[in-house]
């Protein structure tokens, strides 16, 4: 590229900077919730001005004037009623809003990366288009205003920001001048204290379980712009997570560019990495390690590796213990696969050697991995004994906060495996599947890999079995207080460059009408849980907020149509079930016919699929209904108090919530006398038997009385008296 043609692509960028830079100068309104948003609009819009000019350098196709037209007017309409909202008192109106910005942003994204495809050409780059890492970045970046400003860090956020700010400004991890001086006011509106189990020091100190290196990460842009500077350094890991998975993508299928397109496009801009990437947790960090390091691998395994591509393992390996602990994990399995795919055909490449140069490259070939892999095992066994150890001295426990029955395997039963293996995937608040229904077509394309015996297969067991041996029996399997699949999110762009085997099966009928309703349906929940970000935290009390919303406004019962594993349910094993018919349903039916004598992959007509996606689509809504209805007239068997569709006057629910363990415990409610709980049940059959559970909690009380209605009509009533 020219430096004319540079500085027309990086024109519009610096005015938007500009534009960004002068609007915050001016006074910014008080209770203007698109305040933040406003003033980060100007930069965006300059960004992808700035990628449009770049493709049109390159002589890619752009966007015709009617469409350029028409997202210039939705952009403009949407910012007028963004900014006079608040003065004509339409706060009401303001996810519909941000609504309509998301929809143009995913309009525009999925036209660039349409008109992107050309860059990969017919095999996939060794280093993919630096589009590929700007594109997730301005869409990432663009969504912190709004998500930020409407839900404040919760979880493991909090605590990673203070050290942060501790090592800036104290240059130390000693929090304890932190909480006392309430510094993580800076970042939250609300007062955090020392979470259970961590260490204290001789002299008062206390520091955090939590380990330094992601907050390390995070020093410099936190010192530079706060909060906002951190948030900013954790969209650019998550681009960088996804450029490098475009990058290792290349080492499974190499000739397929436009299903890997498909399927990067998947994992990128679809929940859940969607709504980790403005998030500080530890976890994108640790799956952009295991894609480095799985690539890095490849690299080294290859005749005539060079040193570059074992350091950069070293580095991947070395790094992931000190980023959590349970990561170690994932760095061992990372050491054998590199083993088992350098030294094994090394140690079988010299055993078939014939002549004595090829027998001398073989045997040196065989030491240089050996020596490789030595010195990988000695480091890694040396840095895990020195974080032992340093455990040991700062929190008492190795461990940390975890005991060492956890590490035996074979002491957890059965049924939690079970329970945490699938409720990881299905579970309807935590669940892969939940959070994003598009991640379904990953099934028949696993099973397609794993018959087949394709390298991703055993590279992903290699990586992910003993990973998930030790994670899926613990009981917070469903990550605490984070958004859905926290714990598979190491993994998850494995199971994204698998779904380009489920692009190339697309040409089934079943398929295309699978990823027409699957895909309506995480384009609806991504803009749910964008425009409300707190609905994808959920209690583990075996609902979510989307489906307490419904069944408090519905009175119906609908969670227990839908999976959990915290309260498992006829609907947890169905839920498996069906998908399992789906993917056995997406390899029997034939594959669609292609006109012209294009060949096998030709690409079907537009029409066509747009015709089927759009039947998809209407499928999804009519098992939508069908959910709903079903859990209407479906006789109710079991109800908790707890649950949003039960109506309650007064109360409080018991044990508290925020009670450690909480989904241990059932959901008890308090009645004060003179209050009352409505119980909505789905009747069925000609007799019903209720079983009340209740309890007294104090020495006098009033008598308890149970009235049976259907519809205004009294069926029956008792009163309960305490026994003498």
């Amino acid at each position: 590229m020219t430096t004319r043609a540079a500085v027309r692509c990086t024109a519009p960028l610096l005015a938007g900077a500009l534009a960004t830079a002068a609007m915050w100068m001016l006074p910014a309104g008080r209770g203007d919730r698109f305040s933040s948003t406003l003033l980060l609009l100007p930069l965006a819009f300059g960004a992808a001005w700035s990628i449009e000019r770049w493709m049109r350098e390159r002589e890619l196709a752009s966007l015709d004037r009617r469409e350029s037209a028409a997202l210039v007017g939705a952009l403009g309409a949407l910012t007028v009623a963004a900014a006079r909202a608040p003065s004509l008192g339409l706060a009401a109106a303001d996810p519909l809003i941000a609504v309509g910005l998301l929809l143009a942003l995913a309009y525009w994204t999925a036209r660039v990366l349409q008109r992107s495809r050309p860059l990969l050409g017919r095999h996939l780059p060794p280093r993919p288009p630096a589009i590929f890492f700007w594109l997730p970045f301005l869409v990432y970046a663009s969504l912190i205003p709004w998500t930020t400003q409407h839900r404040p860090p919760d979880g493991d956020e909090p605590y990673n920001l203070l050290i942060a700010h501790s090592l800036v400004f104290d240059h130390d991890a000693d929090l304890a001048n932190n909480y006392r001086a309430d510094d993580a006011h800076r970042f939250l509106d609300r007062t955090i204290e020392p979470q259970l189990g961590d260490p204290h020091g001789p002299a008062g100190q206390v520091y955090s379980r939590h380990n330094l290196l992601l907050p390390l990460v995070l020093a410099v842009p936190y010192g530079i712009a706060g909060r906002g500077g951190a948030l900013f350094a954790m969209t650019a890991i998550t681009a960088l997570l996804a450029w490098s998975t475009l990058g290792l993508a290349r080492r499974y299928f190499p000739d397929r560019p436009g299903e890997v397109l498909a399927a990067w496009s998947t994992l990128c801009f679809a929940p859940p990495l969607l709504l980790y990437s403005s998030q500080v947790w530890v976890e994108v960090p640790a799956a952009l390690l295991v894609v480095y390091g799985l690539d890095r691998i490849h690299a080294a395994a290859e005749p005539g590796r060079s040193w570059r591509a074992v350091i950069g393992l070293a580095t991947a390996i070395l790094l992931l213990p000190l980023i959590k602990i349970r990561l170690t994990l994932l760095a061992t399995s990372l050491l054998a696969l590199y083993c088992w795919r350098a030294v094994v055909p090394a140690l079988e490449s010299r055993g078939v050697a014939s002549g004595d140069r090829a027998g001398a490259l073989a045997r040196r070939e065989l030491r240089a991995h050996a020596l490789t892999a030595i010195a990988l095992t000695v480091s890694l066994a040396l840095l895990a004994t020195a974080i032992l150890l340093h455990n040991q001295s700062q929190f008492g426990n190795p461990l940390k906060v975890h005991s060492m029955e956890e590490l035996d395997v074979t002491t957890h039963p059965a049924e939690r495996y079970l329970r945490g293996l699938t409720g990881l995937f299905f579970d309807g608040a935590f669940g892969l599947f939940a959070s994003a229904p598009i991640w379904l077509i990953v099934l028949p394309a696993l099973a397609v890999l794993l018959a087949r015996r394709h390298r991703l297969m055993a590279d992903a067991a290699f990586v992910v079995v003993p990973y998930l041996v030790f994670v899926a029996p613990r009981g917070e399997w469903y990550g605490g207080w984070s958004p859905p699949f926290r714990y598979g999110l190491a993994f998850l762009p494995l199971l994204g460059i698998a779904l380009a085997q489920s692009f190339i099966e697309r040409r089934r009928l079943v398929a295309r009408l699978s990823i027409g309703a699957l895909g309506a349906a995480t384009l609806v929940l991504a803009l749910l849980w964008v425009s409300a970000p707190g609905w994808t935290y959920n209690f583990a009390n075996g609902s979510s907020r989307v489906l307490d919303h419904l069944g408090s406004n519905l009175g119906v019962d609908v969670a227990r149509a839908i999976p959990s594993y915290v309260r498992p349910r006829a609907a947890s094993w169905g839920g498996p079930l069906a998908a399992l018919l789906l993917a056995l349903a997406w390899r029997l039916t034939p594959r669609q016919s292609t006109a012209g004598g294009r060949g096998r992959w030709a690409r079907p007509r537009r029409a066509t699929a747009a015709a089927t996606a759009a039947i998809g689509a209407a499928l999804l809504l009519l098992s939508i209904s069908g959910v709903v209805i079903a859990a209407a007239r479906v006789p109710t068997k079991t109800s908790e108090v707890e649950d949003a569709y039960v109506a309650k006057s007064g109360g409080e629910l018991n044990p508290p919530m925020w009670t450690i363990d909480r989904w241990r415990y059932r959901g008890a409610w308090l009645l004060p006398e003179g209050e009352r709980i409505v119980v909505p049940v789905a009747p069925g059959g000609e007799r019903v038997t209720i079983e009340l559970e209740a309890r007294y909690l104090r020495r006098r009380h009033p008598p308890l009385t149970l009235r049976v209605e259907a519809g205004d009509r009294e069926i029956g009533s008792r009163d309960f008296v305490e026994e003498s």
